[in-house]
């Protein structure tokens, strides 16, 4: 194709000087000594050659005209977190000592590479296989109908090749409007009907794009205020499930606090049951003693009633005999001289018998005074009786009120364990609330912000 239109092309070599109508040039294989060749021209179009980006030569990496040699994963040799793409990348030719020339074919298949690569890095997967560049080919087209192409393993000559480089530009064309965000294109492609439908489908793309990304545009606007109201919903419940987490605790140590004094009456209500016990069998006791000391004092009393009824007996004596002496004394002087002695006999026994009875008068007086006494001992010993009966049968009503308080005590300590559990329970669900909240909260946040993303990236496309 360069032949037929009459284009030579000169190398390997290097140009020595330009003037205004001519070129000099040497071979690279002809010594320095030589006279460069001439190339006389009236117009001189001046193509530069290649080099990366003078950000790279000033960055300290290890370069060659603004260009990196990368690794097999596309990263710059000195830094894995780093990698270096498209024209600032130099990528090696498998067993070859030069790279691949930098196309937007091989820039389009390094960024595919790398994104699946960092990728896998993020998320902790199996990197990607070494990166290896399988070129598509080329097309070269001069006019409509003189071009070469090379592509899938063939070579193109003609109106075919110059068919596919018009195809190719358009579709480059196309992909640099949807690059720059310029969806607007409604252009129709038409080519020969072996590649009509090619044409139609490149139509398609931009109106494809342009509606699916206005459907997006609707829905992030739709996500963005859904992700806003959550985010809000999110954040009021996370300040309510703090305030709740905030009362459980309270309500927590107000019922330790009555478990507390609920346990302590419990205690103090067995100490109590205990010692009301032993008053108990000590009032009982003493209920015993009086009792038998009562039956003592009947006892006493029946065996002073019976001495009273000794001493009228001897008070009768005593008056039978002082009748008897007084009768004796009489017929004493009665018999004169001869009565005398038996008259002092008889003196002596009424004597005797007066004071006998004057020692049973103070005995009855004595024993009428005890057995006053005894009564009253009875009547108050009765009174006293009839007091610790009642004590004993109070201390066994209180006793058994104390038995009650205590079980109630038991039940209201294990109702309270019950209750304490059931809200250590309820902390761990307002906690797990709590934290779920918090965790819902930052989600709709970062989801707003995706949402924000979204939208912005969709708003550089024009519709």
């Amino acid at each position: 194709l360069v032949d037929e239109v009459g284009i030579k092309i000169i190398k390997p070599a290097r140009i020595e000087k330009v003037e205004a109508d001519a070129v000099y040039y040497k071979m690279t294989s002809e010594k320095d000594e030589e006279d460069p060749h001439k190339i006389e021209t009236n117009t001189t179009i001046w193509m530069m050659g290649f080099s990366g980006n003078p950000v790279i030569a000033a960055s300290g990496f290890k370069q060659n005209r603004g260009r990196i040699t990368v690794t097999e994963h596309l990263t710059v040799p000195e830094d894995e977190a780093i990698y270096a793409l498209g024209d600032v990348s130099a990528v090696m030719v498998p067993g070859k000592k030069w790279p691949w020339p930098n196309t937007a074919q091989l820039a389009l298949s390094m960024a595919g590479y790398a994104a699946k690569d960092i990728s896998a890095r993020v998320l902790g997967h199996s990197r990607p296989n070494p990166y290896r560049y399988h070129d598509l080919g080329v097309d070269v087209a001069i006019g409509d109908t003189k071009a070469a192409a090379k592509a899938l393993g063939h070579n193109y000559r003609g109106y075919l090749a110059s068919a596919l480089k018009k195809i190719i530009d358009d579709i480059t064309e196309q992909l640099h409007r949807i690059s720059d965000g310029d969806l607007t294109n409604q252009a129709v492609y038409v080519y020969s009907k072996d590649f009509n439908g090619l044409g139609q489908s490149l139509g398609a793309i931009s109106l494809s794009l342009n509606q699916s990304l206005k459907r997006v545009s609707a829905h992030s606007a739709e996500v963005l205020a859904n992700a806003a109201t959550l985010s809000q919903t999110a954040q009021s419940l996370a300040k309510d499930t703090e305030l709740q987490e905030n009362a459980v605790e309270k309500l927590a140590s107000e019922i330790e606090n009555t478990s507390g004094g609920i346990r302590g009456s419990a205690e103090f209500s067995q100490k109590l049951k205990e010692k009301m016990s032993e008053v108990r069998k000590t009032m009982s006791a003493s209920n015993r003693s009086a009792q038998e000391l009562l039956q003592a004092m009947n006892l006493i009393q029946e065996d002073s009633q019976k001495i009273s009824g000794i001493a009228k007996t001897i008070q009768d004596i005593s008056v039978q005999t002082n009748l008897l002496a007084l009768n004796a004394s009489v017929e004493a002087a009665r018999a004169g001289k001869a009565g005398v002695g038996f008259s002092v006999i008889a003196s002596e026994i009424r004597d005797l018998a007066l004071h006998c009875s004057e020692a049973v008068e103070n005995t009855e007086q004595l024993i009428g005074t005890t057995l006053e006494e005894i009564a009253k001992g009875m009547d108050t010993l009765n009174v006293t009786v009839d007091t610790i009966h009642n004590s004993v049968r109070g201390i066994q009503e209180a006793n058994d009120l104390i038995e009650g308080i205590a079980k109630t005590a038991e039940i209201q300590t294990e109702s309270m364990n019950q209750i304490s559990a059931t809200l250590e329970q309820i902390s761990n669900v307002v906690q797990n609330n709590s934290a779920v909240a918090q965790e819902t909260a930052s989600s709709s946040i970062e989801m707003q912000g995706h949402a924000h993303q979204l939208q912005h990236a969709v708003q550089k496309y024009r519709f």
